[in-house]
């Protein structure tokens, strides 16, 4: 895994996601898909949290700690009350892939081919690995937010040509 093949997976999801937060008000991004579901803000929010484990991953400066987005972590209970504003979890989402792009540009392949614990799976793993995996997760969550567009009311906004 090189520094190309990284900004190439991240660049995709960051235009996957501005493609498809475009025209989502922050009141349509608390709706649930179903009950128990996850919503738009939710899906945001945990992307977000991802980012800054990549940024970590790379010693570059996070955009917001992850301890101040509790609410939106796997598992846990999502209220609407607590969610932050969608143009906020926007901005914040645009200003973490310009850092992981400076970040992965400064990266040596030496360094992204240091051998790492993996926290999910108990093996090691390049740190460039490890960024490919998050890139995998962030994508399977931004066809989510594509889907739930929909269920809101919106029409989809990456179509096949």
């Amino acid at each position: 895994m090189d520094a190309k093949d990284l900004l190439a997976m991240f660049g995709a999801t960051e235009f996957t996601f501005s493609q498809n937060i475009s025209d989502v008000t922050h009141e349509m991004s608390l709706i649930p898909s179903t009950e128990g579901g996850s919503s738009i803000n939710f899906l945001v929010g945990h992307a977000l949290r991802s980012r800054q484990s990549v940024l970590e991953l790379f010693g570059a400066e996070v955009v917001i700690r992850n301890e101040e987005l509790p609410q939106y972590v796997k598992g846990e209970d999502f209220s609407p009350e607590k969610a932050l504003p969608l143009d906020e979890l926007t901005a914040m989402m645009h200003e973490s892939f310009s850092r992981m792009k400076r970040a992965f540009v400064k990266a040596s392949q030496d360094s992204l081919d240091e051998e790492l614990s993996d926290p999910f799976l108990g093996q090691k793993v390049t740190r460039g690995r490890m960024a490919g995996l998050f890139s995998f997760h962030e994508a399977y969550h931004m066809g989510q937010v594509g889907l739930m567009r929909r269920l809101v009311g919106l029409g989809g906004k990456i179509q096949a040509k």
